[in-house]
């Protein structure tokens, strides 16, 4: 001990005093790490003093080199100390591992007579204490969700639903299908996808038509870039080249089922992949060799790809682009962006680079090869 534990001891008092929460969790941060503060020992003490679950998280960033292990982090504590053995199972009942909505799922699930239990930002410690009660497990970033998935299935008989996120048409109907089988609703299942790609048939048509042979840049973790991958090449459109922040899918789900990258290879055939650091100079760089038609963007802004002249859209945490209906909004966004083009030629314009020719002429990842 070097001096934080108590200060960790004082707080973790107050914070019980303050809000009286049902569960506290604690996370630690490199420093506490590098001084070795016991974490977990303070933690364990006080849960057994203050009658609630104490729960240390470790999560100090130089652990690992992959940024996503905080997730991990965070889904282990839950399993842990939180989720309690079902009583009782809910048939009907699925886990949607989500960011922060709950609209996920729901217009398909609504048809299957399945309910969505959507978490982990959206749940209380006592929806937490019962999610081993689903009959099944279903998330749409690997990274995000593998971890909890696996864990639910392993330690509570939850079995996760073994299937591509559902972004474009091809893993729609793959995910789809999965889950009728799991909750033998194979029939509905296959009603389902027939009537919500006959309701998508106009809108799809008319989008290829205008976005057919466009070329798109995609900058996004590993799988929602795969996702989003899937999406263009459905619209019609190539792919000029991407960058996805870490690619480990051993790490992320060594299940083949659900290797995001190797579906979207065979289903839509090899186009180039860059596994970037995301360092702002190296998406700029990429940026400017390949001249896409648009740009698609997450975890880094937008502003890149308009000083460059490219339109671009943010794809968020929102993930509206899933199923057959989201395909027609991504698609309607895309083309918006590219059919209306002269904010971005103005800010170009008016804009000046941080990068010198120089460099937006080098390969991309020159520094990472030393040359």
């Amino acid at each position: 001990m070097y001096g934080g534990g108590a200060k960790l001891e004082r707080a973790i008092r107050e914070a019980k005093r303050r809000f009286d929460p049902k569960a506290i969790f604690v996370t630690t941060t490199c420093a506490s790490a590098i001084i070795g503060d016991d974490v977990p020992g303070i933690c364990d003490a006080l849960e057994e003093e203050l009658g609630i679950p104490v729960v240390a998280t470790i999560c100090e960033g130089f652990r690992t080199n992959i940024w996503a292990t905080g997730f991990d982090a965070s889904s282990h504590s839950i399993l842990r100390k939180i989720v309690k053995p079902a009583q009782t199972k809910q048939p009907d009942l699925i886990n949607v591992i989500s960011f922060q909505h709950r609209f996920v799922y729901e217009s398909v699930f609504r048809q299957l007579g399945l309910r969505p239990n959507h978490i982990v930002p959206l749940s209380n410690i006592e929806q937490l204490e019962r999610i081993s009660e689903a009959a099944a497990t279903v998330q749409y970033c690997e990274t995000l969700g593998s971890y909890l998935a696996a864990g639910l299935e392993e330690h509570f008989g939850v079995p996760e639903v073994k299937a591509p996120a559902p972004f474009g048409i091809k893993a729609s109907d793959e995910l789809l299908r999965e889950i009728g089988r799991m909750f033998h609703k194979e029939a509905e299942v296959e009603t389902v996808i027939a009537a919500e790609k006959e309701k998508i048939a106009q809108d799809l048509d008319r989008l290829r038509s205008r976005l057919s042979g466009k070329r798109a840049f995609i900058a996004a973790g590993g799988p929602l870039a795969y996702s989003i991958i899937a999406l263009v090449k459905d619209l019609g459109m190539e792919v000029a080249g991407t960058c996805v922040w870490h690619h480990d899918q051993k790490y992320d789900n060594d299940d083949e089922r659900l290797n995001f990258l190797r579906f979207s290879v065979d289903h839509h055939g090899n186009y180039p992949v860059g596994v970037c650091n995301k360092q702002a100079f190296e998406v700029a760089n990429a940026i400017h060799k390949t001249k896409p038609d648009i740009a698609i963007t997450r975890h880094i802004t937008t502003v890149w790809a308009a000083k460059l002249g490219v339109p671009s859209i943010f794809a968020g945490n929102e993930p509206t682009e899933m199923l057959y209906d989201g395909l027609i909004r991504f698609g309607q966004t895309i083309d918006d962006a590219i059919a209306n083009p002269a904010y971005i030629e103005n800010v170009a314009r008016h804009s000046k680079l941080p990068y010198t020719a120089w460099w937006l002429e080098q390969n991309t990842y020159s520094f990472l090869r030393s040359e």
